[in-house]
C-alpha cells in the first residue's frame, strides 16, 4: 500500500531530524546542540539535572551583576547568553524541555542584546536563529538566519541550518536552494559536504 503525501512527509521529517544526528557526528557541527534540539523535537526523557549547570548559573551569576554596572556592554551580554545556551542544550539533550526553553529564552534574549549592542557575529546570529527555531518563533529565526548568510554569504552550516528550517516548514524549494549552497561552499567530502548532499537527496526523492 502506498503512503500518503501526508505520511511521506511525516517520514521525511524524521528521516531528516535523525540523520541530522548521524552527521553531526561525523561533522561535530555544534553537536551538543545538535542532539538537545533533536531529542526536543523527538520529546526525549532524560537524566535528573546535569551538575555542570550549578557551575554554570554560578558563572552567570557573577557576568550579570558586572552587566548590570554597563549594560551596553555587548561583549559581556554576547558571554552570558552563550553561557545560557549551553545550559540550555545540556537540559534539552536529557529531555528536560521546560527547563531548555527557559534557559533558550534567557539566552536569545542576552544574544539579542549583545547585537543592538554592536556585537554581531555570524556565530551569535545563527545561535539567536538556532535558538528561536527550537522555540517556534519562526519570524526571528527567518530574520537571524538571513542575517547570518548576510554577514557570510558562503557559510556552509548557516545554509545547512536554514534548509532544515526552511524544510521543517515545507518550503522544500527554498530549502533545497540552502542545501545546494551548502554543498557548493562546503570543502569536497568535508562532513559538512556529505550532510548537505543527504538532505539535498532526501527533499530532492522526497519532492519526485
Amino acid at each position: 500500500m502506498r503512503q500518503s503525501s501526508k505520511g511521506q512527509k511525516k517520514l521525511r521529517k524524521k528521516q531528516i531530524l535523525y540523520g541530522a544526528v548521524a552527521l553531526f557526528l561525523v561533522a561535530g557541527l555544534v553537536l551538543s546542540a545538535v542532539l538537545g534540539f533533536v531529542d526536543f523535537l523527538t520529546g526525549g526523557q532524560g537524566a535528573n539535572k546535569d551538575p555542570s549547570i550549578l557551575k554554570l548559573e554560578e558563572e552567570i551569576a557573577t557576568l550579570e551583576k558586572s552587566l548590570k554596572k554597563d549594560v551596553e556592554n555587548g561583549l559581556l551580554a554576547a558571554e552570558i547568553g552563550t553561557l545560557y545556551y549551553d545550559m540550555a542544550t545540556i537540559s534539552w539533550q536529557q529531555g528536560l524541555q521546560k527547563q531548555g526553553n527557559k534557559y533558550g529564552e534567557k539566552s536569545r534574549k542576552y544574544l539579542i542584546q549583545a547585537v543592538e549592542n554592536g556585537e554581531i557575529s555570524p556565530e551569535i546570529t545563527l545561535d539567536i536563529a538556532f535558538l528561536a527555531f527550537s522555540l517556534e518563533d519562526y519570524d526571528t529565526a527567518e530574520e537571524y538566519f538571513q542575517k547570518t548568510i548576510d554577514q557570510e554569504e558562503q557559510n556552509p552550516i548557516a545554509h545547512i541550518y536554514y534548509g532544515l528550517y526552511l524544510s521543517n516548514l515545507e518550503r522544500e524549494k527554498e530549502a533545497i536552494e540552502h542545501f545546494a549552497k551548502a554543498l557548493e561552499y562546503a570543502p569536497e567530502d568535508s562532513p559538512e559536504a556529505q550532510a548537505a548532499e543527504y538532505y539535498l537527496s532526501l527533499l530532492q526523492e522526497t519532492g519526485s
